[in-house]
């Protein structure tokens, strides 16, 4: 949901800006502030990323299934807490990611979510 509304409140403001600007501006400037606001959009979304859409957790798994805690409160996300038995679980998959290293995918049936789980690299 972020990631939608973000750009678009991104994209509104930086037409409201451009729209109150003078008409004799030449044309280099306003492809300059253009340019520009793409990109603290495009950092303003990296940031994001990196900082609260990557969240440390508390993972622990046993032979009832699986649970997980945020170390930190995180309002992009609806759970801070969850457990799952693994009648829950659809499908686990590891996948090769170069930047990160390898991560975890897991999917939950109800409710209906995906969540990407990475170690921590010491």
């Amino acid at each position: 949901m972020a990631m939608i509304l973000i750009p678009i409140f991104g994209v509104g403001l930086m037409f409201a800006i451009l729209l109150n600007l003078p008409k004799d501006l030449p044309d280099w400037t306003i492809f300059s502030f253009i340019i520009f606001f793409l990109f603290v959009l495009v950092v303003s979304l990296l940031y994001i990323i990196k900082k609260w859409l990557n969240v440390p957790c508390n993972t622990f798994v046993n032979e009832t299934g699986i649970s997980f805690k945020f170390e930190k409160k995180n309002f992009f996300y609806k759970y801070n807490d969850f457990f799952s038995g693994w009648e829950n679980v659809t499908n686990i998959s590891e996948t090769a990611y170069n930047e990160q290293g390898n991560f975890y995918q897991i999917t939950f049936k109800n409710p209906s979510f995906t969540a990407n789980f990475s170690a921590i690299k010491a």
